[in-house]
């Protein structure tokens, strides 16, 4: 059996008849005294599609967190990956560098070694 949802109208427990009938025993209720099969009873269709839409929604905002997720990620790696393209450039002048002032102490030692013989 079904679980009764309580009464569309004003929300109390609804009393079960042996036929599997259902009735509102609140009299201040519009369908107090009618008795209603559990189908219709439970059969609410503008709450049914409003927590179909609420389910939507919630499903669309998680794939919006998502694609903010994601597009927050790949500024970040844009940015790590401009400062490490910096860093690689800097590493490549300082090496070349060095490597010019060792090409330099390559040929120059030698004619300064010879200079100073020379001078002696």
């Amino acid at each position: 059996m079904t679980e009764l949802k309580p009464c569309p109208f004003c929300g109390n427990k609804p009393l079960n008849h042996q036929d599997g009938m259902y009735e509102c025993r609140n009299l201040s209720c519009p369908i107090y005294g009618k008795e209603i099969y559990a189908t219709i009873w439970n059969h609410r269709p503008i709450e049914d599609d409003l927590k179909k839409q609420l389910e939507e929604a919630k499903e669309l905002s998680i794939e919006m967190e998502t694609i903010r997720l994601y597009t927050e990620f790949r500024q970040q790696l844009e940015i790590a990956n401009e400062k490490i393209n910096r860093a690689v450039k800097e590493l490549n002048v300082a090496l070349y560098t060095l490597n010019q002032d060792e090409y330099t102490k390559s040929w120059l030692v030698p004619i300064l070694d010879i200079l100073t013989k020379e001078t002696q």
